[in-house]
């Protein structure tokens, strides 16, 4: 660039023509003078440095990138669990229910001889980690008669309560049917308290918008045969009892149905 000044026109007619080649003895002076001059100019303009001649070169504008797509909304995750409670009548009913809506998860509580007195006891405290809470609980209670009905009044509600405080939801069986049949331990008082208590449930479940399955009204053999010891369901009326069951939680739960 210095170079380019001092042979550049304008130097020449500055020294020449406008001066005179000979007007002075000696240009040296002068011309060392403009090549300071030119030096300065080109440092103030980014020339002579380490950078090199010239100006310094704009940075690059950085191409556009593509937006990046938001990610498509996902489904809520179903949650089809269930914990069961209940009796020796309900004791497989967890396996039948499973064999039916394999995709569910089932917790089975039910324990031969449990009255629905005793699970109450601990009911509160005992953990629960399902959807669902089934109650099948109260056929033994039953056969006292009135004492039942008292039961239904003092315990039942805390525990449907308790259910709902901790964000599940509630569902009650309804007791299935029993016979008196000659010589077994069912006698004509237990079955009325059996239909009493029964009734009793179907009430109290839709006073307080809980779902009921209703299982006195699932299709029962008139002589009995289906309880052949009185309290017992065979193999096909217990498959009939959970399929009500699983009708009441496809209809509370629809998006659990397959």
């Amino acid at each position: 660039m210095l170079d380019l000044i001092l042979s550049s026109r304008l130097f020449n007619w500055f020294f020449g023509t406008m001066h005179g080649r000979d007007e002075r003895g000696d240009a040296a002076p002068t011309r060392s003078a403009l090549s300071a001059l030119a030096l300065v100019v080109l440092a103030g303009c980014g020339g002579g440095g380490a950078g090199g001649g010239g100006f310094a070169p704009s940075a690059a504008t950085p191409a556009a990138q593509p937006a990046t797509p938001a990610p498509a909304p996902t489904a809520p995750q179903k949650d089809c669990s269930v914990t069961i409670y209940g009796d020796s009548i309900a004791v497989n009913n967890a396996a039948i229910f499973t064999q039916l809506r394999p995709h569910w998860r089932v917790v089975n509580k039910a324990v031969a001889g449990t009255k629905l007195a005793t699970l109450s006891r601990t009911f509160n405290n005992d953990y629960r980690n399902t959807r669902f809470v089934v109650i099948e609980n109260g056929n033994i209670d039953s056969w006292s008669g009135v004492g039942g009905l008292i039961l239904i009044a003092a315990a039942l509600p805390e525990m449907l309560e308790y259910v709902k405080a901790e964000g599940r939801v509630p569902v009650i069986t309804g007791l299935s049917r029993v016979y008196a049949h000659p010589g077994t331990l069912m006698d004509a008082a237990g079955v009325a308290g059996n239909a009493m208590f029964n009734a009793a449930l179907k009430t109290f479940a839709a006073e307080r918008s809980v779902a009921f399955a209703d299982w006195a009204t699932v299709e029962f053999a008139a002589d009995g045969a289906d309880v052949p010891d009185g309290i017992h369901p065979r193999d096909a009326y217990s498959v009939r009892l959970v399929q009500r069951l699983v009708e009441t939680m496809d209809r509370i739960a629809p998006e659990c149905r397959a």
